[in-house]
């Protein structure tokens, strides 16, 4: 197997910034690593590393890379949907093992494994068709926080919000050989919130479908009408983008594509910005915003030209923009039939505390023209929904052993919480029950580091991190459950839970420990100076755990408060994020 000159120049440019970031000593054991693979094999997964943000190389083992690189191979190799498919869909919307922001785990053969069967024979339409039936099976909508759980924690769940949906049905799709990718309207302009579905690549096109919210047929939703009257549809892009693509900007590893015109009519909005003196503002920060929520959100950030002018294809709704650059600023209402607006920089003026009233009109809704479907058709897709919903129900009713945990009960005195610990936990209930029969620990220890738990983790938590929290805690933990929840907790923010306390002691010397805990400043201030950020090897989205910060020492500067925290509570402080925007709290 060989790439195109074209995608191998890339390939080893974006391996050039990440190297220079990483250092010499990660790319001599990265590249020792893929000598030994087969040549097809590391080939993609060099190209995955590539694709990939630094956040990934620090926070995820290098067998998840290989396990994903294998099993496109596997499907490039033996599957009738994926052989054939062009190097760009193949690469960026089958093998890439990230969708948006979600936790990697290896899930690709193990859904292969339970899709195989569905899939085979059929086109790729079909298949994408069945898969989301599948999806179903597994996963159903329901509201939760905002951190996105991985693929496999979906499936443990039984449940997720759009975001979690559709990260789930990408990783599905990709995993039978058909190319899918996430679509995302960062904000509805018609109403408040946002949503999240898939897309799949079929007949030489691409077409969507609800997330886990399977129809008889494609490029139909319950948001259709929504979409319609959306602002922006943008989707994300890890290795190179197609020469089709519309490009709205690229931030760091991360390139955003327009897709709002297979959604929405569109115009193309021509911004011109110019200086105080009349003059094209090359460079300038044009802020797109839309009105959601009671606060305008930043749907589009692009950069002007060497003329001033920045573009964005864009739905017909109003939007509020805004040009930076250095202290000067402007900011105007663009009426949703504007297809040309100019802006001139200027001081910005001091707030006149009085309220100003505005009108925002949201595009209207233009649902497509297609044939509505047939009252047989009507009556299949409810029955096979009932049954998808039904197969779902009995797996995460199955997934909880009432025996079992009457018997932890008897066994280690627990109580009620323990019953309702391991009833939130779901599909996570095994791992959850094994670390409670764990000999090691004291029972009251144990429950009380699963109460400072969210329902979240406790779906998707491994005990490997539950028993390295015990294992490395102080004899003296406090019984303030305050106290407790900024100590032995290993949640701090919204990062994914891992083991990091044993790296972090090991990665100093007694000297420095005894320094850090008398003088936790000194440890920020380690901090600051040897842990590098690299935006344009990141994605901004991402954190960079702990342990993985430390190894890599690159991470951005909310990964390196993260990192703050974890190292504060693995000397024995308590620590955790501060109320007030960019501060530090703790106590040692």
């Amino acid at each position: 197997m060989r790439l195109s000159d074209g995608e191998q120049r890339q390939m080893e440019a974006r391996l050039a910034v990440r190297y220079a970031a990483a250092g010499a000593q990660t790319q001599a054991w990265l590249e020792e690593q893929l000598s030994a693979l087969s040549s097809d094999c590391a080939l993609l997964t060099r190209w995955c590393y590539s694709a990939s943000p630094l956040s990934d190389w620090a926070n995820y083992d290098f067998a998840l890379f290989r396990a994903c690189a294998e099993h496109g191979l596997f499907l490039r190799e033996h599957s009738p949907l994926a052989k054939a498919l062009p190097e760009t869909l193949f690469l960026n919307y089958v093998l890439h093992p990230r969708v948006n922001e979600e936790a990697l785990c290896d899930c690709r053969g193990l859904f292969y494994t339970q899709l195989r069967d569905r899939v085979e024979g059929l086109s790729a339409r079909e298949a994408a068709l069945a898969v989301n039936y599948w999806n179903a099976e597994q996963v159903c909508y329901r509201s939760t926080d905002g951190r996105t759980i991985s693929a496999l924690g979906a499936q443990r769940s039984g449940f997720g919000r759009c975001g979690e949906e559709s990260t789930f049905a990408v990783n599905a799709l990709r995993a039978a050989g058909i190319p899918a990718r996430q679509v995302y309207t960062p904000r509805w302009a018609h109403c408040d919130d946002n949503h999240a579905w898939g897309e799949a690549f079929c007949d030489g096109a691409w077409h969507y479908l609800g997330a886990c919210e399977p129809e008889p047929e494609l490029d139909r939703g319950w948001f259709t009408g929504a979409a319609s009257r959306a602002l922006l549809v943008h989707s994300r892009c890890f290795g190179r983008p197609a020469a089709d693509d519309t490009v709205i900007s690229t931030d760091g590893a991360v390139t955003f594509l327009n897709q709002t015109a297979r959604y929405a009519p569109v115009r193309t909005l021509t911004v011109l910005v110019r200086e105080p003196d009349g003059r094209p503002s090359a460079g300038a920060e044009v802020t797109f915003g839309i009105v959601n929520a009671s606060e305008i959100f930043p749907a589009a950030v692009l950069r002007t030209d060497s003329s001033g002018a920045a573009r964005l294809c864009c739905g017909y709704g109003d939007l509020v923009v805004q040009a930076r650059k250095h202290a000067l600023r402007s900011e105007t209402l663009c009426l949703a039939a504007q297809q040309m607006l100019e802006l001139t920089l200027a001081e910005p003026e001091t707030p006149s505390g009085r309220w100003e009233a505005r009108t925002f009109r949201a595009p209207k809704e233009h649902l497509p023209a297609r044939k509505a479907l047939d009252p047989a058709q009507k009556v299949r897709t409810t029955e096979k929904l009932a049954a998808a919903n039904e197969k779902r129900r009995l797996r995460m009713e199955a997934a909880y052993d009432p025996a079992r945990v009457q018997a932890l009960c008897a066994q280690f005195g627990y109580g009620p919480e323990v019953e309702a610990i391991l009833r939130a936990a779901c599909g996570n209930f095994d791992a959850l029950a094994e670390f409670l029969a764990e000999p090691a620990f004291g029972p009251a220890q144990k429950l009380a580091l699963l109460q400072t738990l969210s329902e979240k983790d406790l779906r998707d938590v491994r005990p490997e991190v539950l028993r390295e929290a015990l294992a490395l805690a102080a004899d003296d933990l406090p019984q303030d459950v305050r106290a407790l929840r900024e100590i032995l907790c290993p949640r701090i923010g919204t990062e994914p839970l891992a083991r990091c306390r044993a790296a972090l002691l090991n990665a100093f010397s007694q000297a420095q420990k005894q320094e850090f805990r008398r003088e936790p400043t000194q440890l920020w201030q380690w901090i600051r100076e040897n842990i590098r950020y690299v935006p344009e090897a990141e994605y901004r989205q991402l954190i960079t755990l702990p342990a993985g910060a430390m190894r890599l020492r690159c991470a951005d500067l909310r990964s390196q408060r993260l990192l703050f925290v974890a190292a504060c509570r693995a000397l024995g402080g308590a620590a955790g994020p501060a109320q007030r925007r960019g501060g530090i709290r703790f106590r040692c």
